[in-house]
């Protein structure tokens, strides 16, 4: 088949350059049903003021879409990629939570997210203390551990008084964004 000419020719639309340093994933949003609305209502999400969210939820999947959208007005405050990094932990931290809870009663456990002008804070408390909480891919591969490693400056677990699983990521001057880029492992 001889190639096309003239008029013919269709053209693709051209596609803007993007590097390996910018993000391209962004995390989809989904329409949430009317029934998982009043639920997330109910489990409590509470503005303490404009840096700090409180969420309390049941271990169950939806509370990691709600636990996403407790930031979703910090989005046109923050870098576009520090706002990613701190849903993505903060979804990994709750999703780590609902995937040791499966199969069993859910239990109330709460997340509170604060930043100040030094370092964004996200905590994950369950009263129950739970020792099945390990370092990244250890004893059974637990990915969300290993993504909260690979981004946040510094995480860890106090298991002294229940579970307390939390990651910390450190501030630019300007509070807007990561005072140190995520270095890729891509060359």
């Amino acid at each position: 088949m001889a190639p096309a000419t003239g008029s013919d020719t269709l053209k693709a639309p051209r596609r803007p350059h993007l590097s390996t340093s910018h993000r391209v994933l962004l995390p989809r949003v989904r329409p949430v049903p009317f029934e998982a609305r009043e639920r997330e209502r109910s489990s409590g999400l509470r503005v303490v003021g404009p840096n700090e969210r409180h969420l309390r939820f049941q271990t169950l999947p939806e509370a990691v879409g709600a636990a996403r959208r407790a930031l979703s007005d910090w989005e046109s405050e923050l870098e576009p990629t520090l706002f990613y990094d701190l849903s993505l932990c903060v979804s990994e931290l709750v999703t780590n939570s609902v995937h040791r809870r499966a199969g069993t009663d859910s239990e109330e456990a709460s997340l509170a997210v604060r930043r100040s002008a030094t370092v964004a804070r996200a905590e994950l408390t369950e009263p129950s203390r739970d020792e099945a909480v390990h370092g990244p891919l250890a004893g059974g591969g637990e990915w969300g551990i290993f993504i909260i490693d690979h981004i946040a400056d510094r995480w860890g677990v106090d298991t002294s008084s229940g579970t307390r699983l939390w990651c910390e990521m450190d501030l630019a001057a300007d509070g807007r964004s990561r005072r140190r880029p995520l270095v890729s492992a891509r060359p």
